[in-house]
């Protein structure tokens, strides 16, 4: 694995876990003060946590998409093609799961 592959997928997956972790505890923090719904504070909570990060993944996805077209149309391998695409679904699996947090 080359170094900018192996950079870009150690980016977008630290990117992933803090992501689907803040996310989680805006989930448990209302479930924890028994509410059934997200109030105005939660949202705030998460366009200062978790967005900057998914913003800089996406930043970063993207300037590693262009590095994967410059690979793919120079004929030097499929293999960071093959790390993106496996990055952008555990990027789809996590934001669904998201959905299914129970509260």
């Amino acid at each position: 694995m080359k170094r900018t592959t192996a950079f870009y997928l150690a980016l977008n997956l630290v990117g992933i876990l803090l992501f689907a972790w803040f996310v989680y505890r805006i989930e448990a923090l209302a479930h924890a003060e028994e509410r059934h719904y997200r109030d105005g504070v939660d949202g705030i909570t998460f366009f200062t946590t978790a967005v900057p990060v998914f913003l800089v993944c996406v930043v970063g996805s993207l300037i590693w998409a262009a590095k994967v077209l410059i690979d793919v149309v120079k004929k030097r391998g499929f293999g960071s093609l093959r790390a993106l695409v496996a990055v952008a679904c555990a990027w789809a699996a996590v934001i669904f799961s998201i959905r299914f947090l129970p509260l």
